[in-house]
């Protein structure tokens, strides 16, 4: 997976929604899934699209934290969390995604968030570990 180019300000750069999510799946390693959505289709739903994109990422994070993580996920989600804490955009969800991997599983996390794609995205991983 390739996160650094994506992890720049796509909003800034005048990226459309869906140039975004197309972006967004393809550094999260899902081409295919880039042009699906780029063309329109996938689901309608921006948070939908974004927990579908995620989905890798969600998958290893549960592990990580459950403890049944290979290096190599530990590596690949770690790596990712790293090139996006560096980013406006993203540094909240990092830090509350880093809290839920390190064995916080309160809902309270979630009020520092400001974006409801990042609200979803916590949430599922809470989900996933109850």
């Amino acid at each position: 997976m390739r996160f650094a180019t994506w992890a720049s300000s796509m909003r800034d750069l005048g990226y459309t929604e869906q140039q975004q999510y197309a972006l967004l799946a393809d550094t999260l390693g899902q081409p295919g899934m880039g042009a699906l959505v780029a063309a329109g289709g996938g689901p309608a739903d921006p948070v939908a699209q974004t927990l579908q994109l995620w989905e890798p990422v969600l998958a290893g994070a549960a592990q990580i934290a459950s403890g049944n993580a290979d290096t190599a996920t530990q590596e690949e989600v770690y790596g990712l969390l790293d090139n996006l804490s560096a980013t406006d955009d993203w540094s909240a969800l990092v830090a509350v995604l880093r809290r839920i991997i390190d064995g916080e599983r309160s809902t309270e996390l979630l009020t520092g968030l400001d974006h409801r794609v990042d609200t979803a995205i916590a949430t599922e991983l809470l989900n996933r570990l109850q």
